[in-house]
């Protein structure tokens, strides 16, 4: 009975706060930016302006048509030692997570009008693409010792329609009208009764957002960019299925908020050849959303796993990121580039979970590029290192219970996880007639 109270707990959170991670938002959109940590509002001279900056469009005086492809590998680590209320050690977790590897493409055209002081076009992106699984062998001490599916996906397609007009080379604005395809897969067991059974979902949504930009160049050394995302709700809609219950499955409804998000940054060269640049990124996860619902079709659901419709609250915490990198021009061809961020934990050790982990990472990036003719290839490389979350050692099992598990305590163990990240990206210049 103890170990089930303990699963439902787990799980429990698992279900409900999957959703949220700083793990979901990619930090390197494009390439160049990749390999300079992100540090890119105030200089924001690619493509991938269209998602950080789109004021930064504005620069472009010729036609861009980029493709890029950025993968990250994540590796995590689940350990929880488990005991009886005589102090006895029973059979605890031990587990490395299935590291997959998640590749997120962008498609990018952008072309200037009006003698280059209005540029307009389209950038393609998947900013959120993250995938965890577990080995149910591994894990089955949490889940009445039987092994079932543990797997999470989800991932968003951003279409960003983009316009940026350019004011005597000295302020640019931009805005970008967000377009999100959201997905989302969860395969996990569930409590039922003294038992469990495997609970299975898939769903996809639309949601709408904008981003708003400004960049402005006080002089040939140093530029300054302010960027704004607003809040965007993904409508998720989907199926569901729970091996237990007479009715099998479900349909069902849940909406998932993505945060507001500001961003400043500059950008100075205190030689020719290089750029040093530093940003602070700002996301308002406290604000997104207090709680999430799950609105199943199936009344008979409703009645028997009650614990899928309620209320959740998640007490997340905002995230204020610092970034900076070095872009150094080594010729007319080729650049190199090297960078540092921090991303710090979103959720509090009473909502992490072993399906979307929740950690603090500092990150380390270097890249570099190579033109030939109108044609330029990039390549960037990230490595990630979170700090461990160690939590409330299972050994007090015998004085939990479910409500108290939800509220105020944390999720035990010890978890552990690291990233690596690559991308490689090619763009093709059309330079105007005379």
């Amino acid at each position: 009975m103890k170990k089930i109270i303990l699963t439902t707990a787990i799980l429990f959170l698992c279900l409900f706060n999957f959703v949220y991670s700083n793990g979901l938002t990619l930090n390197s959109i494009g390439t160049a930016s990749f390999g300079m940590g992100g540090a890119c509002l105030g200089l924001a001279n690619d493509y991938s302006a269209a998602y950080w900056n789109p004021a930064g469009i504005a620069q472009l005086n010729e036609t861009e048509i980029a493709l890029s492809f950025n993968t990250n590998k994540p590796n995590s680590t689940y350990k929880l030692n488990i005991f009886s209320e005589y102090g006895e050690a029973l059979p605890g977790v031990n587990a490395t997570s299935k590291s997959a590897m998640s590749i997120s493409p962008s498609i990018n055209f952008f072309m200037p009008f009006l003698k280059g002081k209005l540029t307009a076009g389209i950038g393609i992106f998947k900013p959120s693409n993250i995938i965890t699984e577990w080995d149910g062998s591994d894990i089955k001490e949490i889940s009445g010792s039987n092994v079932y599916n543990w797997k999470s996906s989800i991932g968003v397609y951003q279409i960003s329609p983009t316009v940026a007009y350019n004011y005597h080379d000295i302020l640019f604005i931009g805005a970008a009208l967000n377009l999100d395809k959201g997905s989302c897969e969860l395969n996990m067991p569930l409590p039922f009764k003294n038992s469990f059974s495997q609970y299975s979902e898939t769903s996809s949504g639309w949601g709408t957002g904008i981003t708003l930009g400004i960049l402005y160049k006080h002089s040939e050394i140093l530029s300054i960019g302010l960027s704004f995302k607003t809040k965007n709700s993904i409508k998720f809609s989907g199926s569901a299925t729970f091996d237990s219950l007479a009715t099998q499955s479900s349909g069902f409804d849940r909406d998932i908020a993505w945060p507001m998000w500001f961003g400043a940054g500059f950008a100075f060269n205190p030689a020719p050849d290089i750029t040093l640049c530093a940003d602070v990124h700002y996301s308002q996860w406290s604000k997104t959303e207090n709680k999430l619902i799950s609105k199943y079709s199936e009344t008979g659901w409703d009645s028997v796993t009650a614990l899928m419709n309620r209320k959740f609250v998640l007490n997340w915490q905002d995230a204020l990121q610092i970034k900076v990198g070095v872009v150094y021009q080594v010729n007319e061809n080729i650049t190199a580039r090297i960078g540092y961020y921090n991303e710090p934990a979103t959720a509090p050790e009473n909502t992490v979970n072993i399906l979307f982990p929740s950690f603090s990472y500092n990150a380390f990036t270097a890249g570099g590029s190579y033109k030939i003719g109108n044609i330029k290839f990039e390549l960037g490389a990230e490595y990630l290192s979170g700090k461990e979350r160690t939590s409330t050692d299972a050994s007090n099992i015998k004085t939990l219970d479910l409500k108290a598990y939800n509220d105020k305590i944390n999720l035990p163990g010890n978890q552990t996880s690291s990233v690596i990240g690559f991308s490689f990206g090619v763009t093709y210049h059309i330079k105007a007639k005379q």
